[in-house]
């Protein structure tokens, strides 16, 4: 390159103007593009260069650049070129032993993904060849113009692919409970692994590249905070599919033989239709996808539903591994003892679903869920509307088993925490006297008759049983004589500097407002004991699961012992196959900070929320 100690010598700019050698002449440039670089000095007004030369024998000692350079008055002649590829400076002047933020790192663990995803697909394959004879490649072929076809062609060529899949040629289906329902859960689980990876790499990839790029021009950190936890949430993601698609697989007595249904299998099928059933009175309030939602469940070490930023379409709910197995054989109702076991943990699965609608229903005149809580903003249990609404849906849906259900997961906590509010959930120690509440209230709210939420009985003894409980564990009830305390007092010594008294009726005083807002709008909206009209398959809207007001908790317990044995596991109950999975097209983040942003809000949805905790992420 020739220099002059001026940059303006002989009408010379001492400037050179970047061009993109493809683009038209405002565009943006990015990195990897092709570009001239021109000059205005006369005759001599592009950068070109003759290639590499070092090689050459008098250079041996040369230790400057790779190329030689020169003007020329063409950005294009022969034996030389004209065309340099941009490429971003790392400016390393940093004394940093090892740069942690550099760009190859971010390669390096988007690499990582591929094998995660490789696993995912395997394990798919394994389970849908196990249940159905069927490959992944079969499935993906299924899904090829699924986005263009009408829904009576993609309902035909379901058929069609669920005819031959529950043909039972390498299959034993004389035990075999809803084959095809088996199989559409396995597809459904192909689906959201689809959603997930498109996420992952034209959403989350790009905005993570946009932020490095960002951070490494302007010589700045990267959050990589962010980037890791996107990665641990896709990859944890991932485990959820290929955990669900596992507990579905049928299995094989020997090598060779035919695939016969597992218990776990049978378990899980039990489940999902508990979920459908839960969601179906409230279907309709799920405005953009009431009529293509997937429901799918799987044991887990919490009992939870998963929130996900990148679909609305899928209803995840995890269920405790240490769940109390309901039956000795799948194919019929007896019990491992002869007792009626109280299936605690798949009566909490309406409070899980009440989460997902209270996120994303949509009331008659356009309100949402959350928009109807900020009624209540200044309430001091304002905090709790979100977990209120859930135990009123749970209760809505299963009556008084869902109480129980929830007096077994407190029961299960640590008792020396049953007085602490997380700012999330009600108070542990006033759970169940709210639960019992809400009871009470809906009795009072329901306007359609019938007497569905007549239930005085049994919540006087929830009552008296969850205080007896209480005062097993050492709190005390200052009135004696009542069924539900009004005020409980603290023997844990950690309270010293609180008040040592709860008062539970100014707590249920506060929260009643809440409870009936909820209530009115969600007994004006439910569909009662519906069914899809001109369907064999039914989406039954029977609530509540529970009718009776009975005095012994064994009534209860057989009822759930019902809801969660064969006859539930057989009942014909429409499923959705997510066919099209295509996702929106999101907008381009402007900046690093606009990326940031964006991935912090997707951070903040992602996770788990329980009955009685929280683990990752928030209720959005």
């Amino acid at each position: 390159m020739f220099t002059a100690v001026i940059p303006d010598r002989d009408n010379g700019t001492g400037k050179w103007t970047i061009r993109s050698v493809e683009k038209l002449e405002n565009d943006e440039l990015l990195e990897g593009d092709v570009i001239c670089l021109d000059n205005g000095y006369p005759n001599t007004g592009s950068l070109v260069a003759y290639g590499n030369v070092t090689q050459n024998e008098i250079f041996e000692q040369y230790e400057g650049q790779q190329s030689f350079v020169f003007t020329s008055t063409s950005a294009k002649r022969k034996s030389e070129s004209g065309a340099w590829a941009i490429t971003l400076s790392n400016n390393n002047n940093s004394k940093l032993v090892f740069d942690f933020f550099g760009p190859e790192l971010l390669q390096g663990r988007t690499h990582n993904m591929k094998g995660v995803m490789s696993v995912t697909n395997i394990l798919l394959n394994d389970a849908l060849q196990a249940v159905g004879g069927i490959s992944i490649e079969e499935v993906k072929q299924l899904l090829l113009g699924a986005e263009e076809e009408t829904k009576e062609e993609g309902d035909q060529r379901l058929k069609n692919f669920l005819d031959k899949a529950t043909s039972g040629q390498n299959q034993r289906l004389s035990d075999a409970i809803d084959h095809s329902f088996q199989i559409k859960q396995l597809l459904n689980l192909f689906a959201l692994s689809n959603l997930l990876n498109a996420f992952n790499q034209n959403t989350l990839q790009t905005l993570m590249l946009k932020s490095s790029q960002d951070h490494q021009q302007n010589k700045t950190l990267a959050p990589l905070h962010l980037f890791r936890g996107c990665f641990r949430c896709i990859a944890a993601d991932h485990e959820i599919i290929q955990r669900a698609t596992v507990q579905r697989r049928w299995n094989q007595d020997k090598l060779g033989e035919q695939y016969c249904q597992s218990e776990q299998a049978v378990e899980l099928l039990v489940m999902d239709k508990l979920a459908i059933k839960a969601v179906a009175p409230f279907q309709h309030l799920l405005f953009d996808h009431a009529d293509h939602l997937a429901v799918l469940t799987y044991f887990s070490e919490t009992t939870h539903i998963h929130h996900v930023p990148y679909t609305d379409r899928f209803i995840l709910v995890g269920v405790n591994y240490d769940r109390v197995s309901l039956v000795d054989n799948s194919s019929d109702d007896k019990t491992l003892t002869g007792r009626d076991f109280s299936a605690f943990e798949l009566m909490a699965i309406p409070h899980e679903v009440g989460h997902y609608v209270y996120q994303h229903g949509k009331l008659e005149n356009g309100k949402t869920f959350p928009e109807v809580s900020q009624k209540f903003k200044d309430n001091p249990y304002y905090q709790w509307c979100e977990e209120i609404f859930a135990d009123l849906y749970g209760c809505i849906v299963a009556g008084p088993l869902s109480v129980f259900s929830m007096q077994a997961f407190l029961t299960s906590g640590d008792k020396e925490r049953a007085w602490r509010d997380d700012n999330e959930h009600p108070t542990p120690i006033l759970r169940s006297y709210i639960l019992s509440e809400i009871l009470r209230i809906l009795r009072d709210v329901d306007k359609k008759g019938a007497n569905r939420y007549d239930f005085a009985t049994v919540t006087r003894n929830l009552d008296e049983g969850w205080t007896e409980i209480l005062e097993g564990w050492g709190y005390e009830r200052i009135e004696k004589d009542k069924n539900r305390p009004t005020r409980i007092y603290l023997p844990d010594d950690s309270t010293k500097h609180l008040e040592r008294i709860i008062n539970v009726d100014r707590v249920i005083k506060a929260i009643r407002p809440i409870i009936a807002e909820f209530a009115n709008h969600l007994l004006a909206a439910a569909n009662f004991n519906q069914q899809s009209a001109g369907s064999s398959e039914k989406r039954p809207t029977d609530i509540p699961w529970s009718k009776g007001d009975y005095k012994v908790s064994k009534e209860y317990a057989r009822e759930m012992a019902a809801l969660a044995g064969g006859s539930t596991a057989r009942e014909p109950i429409s499923l959705e196959v997510l066919l099209n999975t295509k996702m929106g097209e999101d907008d381009v983040a402007h900046d690093a900070a606009d990326a940031e942003a964006r991935l912090q809000w997707y951070l903040d949805i992602w996770g788990d929320s329980g009955p009685t905790g929280s683990s990752g992420g928030t209720h959005f």
